[in-house]
């Protein structure tokens, strides 16, 4: 038997994560950007992130996952991936991201996706369940519901852009309930603050038009629903109508966090997360 050896690629440092990202253009023409680590001969692993985050979302859990090749997408219009005006959607996403795994040379992976993220991995899971092993949804549900969304519909038309990273939206947008690494928040809200205003109100038409409910029968891959019950976005109504629809899948809800475990607890976070990845579910 031929034994393949490791090629181990270290997370970069939260200076250095722009340094280290890598782009590729697509079928459909979109240049994509990505940053990976791990072990460059073991099974991929894609990382989603959320909306109008990067792939730094992944920065703080990337030193506690190992053992495989982590892959952290951007996806059109954030991060350093191409900023465009429309088709700023989840269909648009999953189908970029078969596109991106072809680029890649990669025919099947675990997905990982966090909010809009883990909505995303859910479509891509249904519409191409030929191309995923095992799926985990961070912080996810089936819809945001009209209280959030309307929130943010009246929030993001009254503001200028780019925003002001220190403005109270952006201190609102990415609070937490517990302390979150301070030179991880100052890149993330200087990131956030650049993202376009097309890209914040795509995602945002996104989500009040899409529900994924009606295509979650054809997920066939094992699911694990990872959830804080101090999520300000998602709340456990929302967690009850994800088991509705995934009533196979594994579910921990983690008391006393918000809407990023994987920020206030990576540690924790990850540890769960490799131990769903190299379980026989």
């Amino acid at each position: 038997m031929t034994m393949v050896e490791s090629r181990e690629v270290l997370p970069p440092s939260q200076d250095d994560w722009v340094r280290a990202k890598k782009k590729i253009t697509i079928e459909t023409g979109i240049e994509l950007a990505y940053v990976e680590w791990g072990d460059m001969n073991a099974p991929p692993v894609i990382l989603i992130h959320g909306y109008t985050d990067n792939s730094r979302a992944y920065s703080l859990i990337a030193p506690y996952l190992n053992g495989r090749r982590f892959i952290a997408i951007e996806l059109r219009g954030h991060g350093a991936s191409q900023k465009v005006k429309r088709d700023i959607n989840l269909l648009s996403f999953a189908t970029d991201l078969s596109e991106f795994m072809d680029e890649l040379g990669i025919e099947r992976a675990d997905l990982i996706g966090h909010s809009m993220g883990s909505m995303t991995a859910a479509v891509f899971a249904a519409l191409y369940a030929h191309r995923v092993n095992k799926v985990i949804l961070i912080a996810t549900a089936l819809q945001p519901g009209p209280a959030v969304t309307d929130w943010l519909i009246e929030t993001i038309e009254n503001q200028t852009y780019p925003l002001d990273m220190d403005s109270k939206f952006l201190e609102e947008w990415t609070w937490n309930p517990h302390p979150i690494d301070p030179v991880f928040m100052k890149y993330l809200k200087q990131e956030a603050s650049q993202v376009p205003y097309e890209t914040w109100l795509g995602c945002l038409v996104a989500f009040r038009v899409t529900n994924w409910s009606m295509i979650a029968q054809s997920i066939k891959a094992p699911v694990f629903v990872m959830w804080g019950d101090k999520d300000q976005f998602f709340n456990a109504a929302d967690q009850e109508d994800v088991k509705e629809v995934l009533p196979h899948a594994k579910h921990k809800t983690y008391v006393d966090y918000g809407h990023s475990v994987t920020w206030e607890i990576p540690e924790v976070a990850a540890k769960d997360i490799m131990g769903f990845l190299d379980s026989g579910a």
